[in-house]
Order: C-alpha cells, then structure tokens, then sequence
C-alpha cells in the first residue's frame, strides 16, 4: 500500500457521503512560488465556489492526484475536491 493509497482511504472514510465540490483550474502550475518549490512543479491553483454562500474562492492544491479535503474559512463548510485523471486535462 502506498502513502497514496493511505491517504485516499483516510480522507474516503472522513468523507463517505460528501459531495465532491466542483473547480476549475485557474494555473498549472501553481503560482505559489513556495508550493511549486516544495511540490517540484507539481501544485496547481483552483477556484471554486463556497458551498454555502456561493462565494467565489480559490486554493493551492499541492498533490493533484490524491483527492483534498478541508473547512473552508469562508462559511465553516467543508469542501472536497477529488483528483482527475491526468488525461482530463484542463
């Protein structure tokens, strides 16, 4: 089992009847001059919309391909977004 798969399994029983929360890519990579260092180019930045009020957000997204999970500071809600496949593209 890879740390991959342990992290996947961790945030899947955290979140078991979650909606994923839509976003877009906004840059690929990052425009986070630590994140992109840290990640070695493989961070991107994403916007989505607060789950509760619709408000317009965005978030440095470090692994891509392992699903992210947090609260959301906007309304205290919680948001989810699952890793793509790296054939469909943005």
């Amino acid at each position: 089992m890879t740390l991959e798969d342990i992290v996947d399994s961790i945030i899947n029983e955290m979140t078991p009847d979650m909606e994923e929360t839509p976003y877009k890519v906004l840059f690929n990579p990052t425009k986070d001059r630590d994140a992109e260092v840290f990640t070695e180019g493989y961070a991107i930045d994403i916007t989505y919309y607060c789950p509760k009020c619709e408000e317009k957000r965005a978030s440095t997204w470090l692994f891509p391909d392992t699903d992210m999970y947090y609260v959301d500071e906007c309304c205290n809600e919680s948001v989810l977004f699952k890793a793509r496949e790296q054939n469909e593209g943005d």
